[in-house]
């Protein structure tokens, strides 16, 4: 009989990812969560101003990059406690929502590259000499002019940015299925004790100079999809 894959509360807390370096508590998770929320929609109050003067894009792309920042907090807690485990429906709902929010977040400045490129080049390089600040962002803003021929209208960005959440589902519906519900057969290891097999000791096996120990784990990772 293999021994039994151990739990995540029985490893040692040396060997787990430090969450709490992130966010201290889910409920602190939550507070952010519900702030980030209230403020994604005040970008789009900066639709069609973008073009007035360098202080009002400069000040735009700082909040944008802003709560773009909170997102990526958001969603990389929400993302590794649910990879701690699949089952666990809390992680999944969190993970969920921040995917969602950042679908929001998306379609709220869809309108800003279609309307950085309608600015004309010339003015907008004068922005940039003009304004100090803004040349930290001037790689960024030169690499969305590098775009221009491949960059739509802004409903059409939009509407793009909608589809984020439905596109990517399935691939997310496998990784649950994969994660929760996969038994992979148990294998021998170099001494012909069974051992348990999983993604996470996959990688250990097959670095072992055993080859049939290599091809075992090869063929037990694939036999639940074929």
């Amino acid at each position: 009989m293999a021994d039994k894959l151990r739990n995540r509360d029985e490893i040692e807390t040396e060997f787990k990812w430090r969450v709490s370096d992130v966010f201290e508590t889910d409920a602190v998770w939550e507070s952010e969560f519900k702030r980030v929320k209230l403020e994604i929609p005040s970008l789009s109050d900066y639709s069609g101003t973008l073009s007035e003067s360098s202080d009002c894009l400069l000040t735009f792309i700082k909040n944008m990059h802003a709560v773009e920042e909170s997102l990526g907090k958001l969603y990389l807690y929400a993302h590794l406690k649910n990879d701690e485990d699949k089952a666990v429906s809390l992680y999944q709902e969190m993970y969920d929502r921040c995917r969602a929010l950042f679908v929001e977040y998306r379609q709220t400045i869809a309108f800003f590259e279609p309307e950085l490129l309608a600015i004309n080049e010339k003015d907008l390089r004068c922005y940039l000499k003009e304004n100090i600040e803004l040349t930290l962002y001037q790689h960024y803003i030169e690499n969305i002019l590098r775009t221009k021929s491949h960059t739509l209208s802004a409903s059409e960005e939009k509407l793009i940015a909608l589809s984020g959440e439905v596109m990517s589902a399935p691939a997310e519906i496998f990784a649950i299925w994969e994660s929760a519900d996969i038994v992979f057969p148990d294998i021998k290891d170099e001494n012909g004790n069974f051992v348990k097999m999983s993604e996470g000791l996959y990688g250990r096996y097959q670095q072992s100079p055993n080859r049939t120990l290599r091809k075992d784990s090869y063929l037990s990772l694939y036999k639940p999809f074929i």
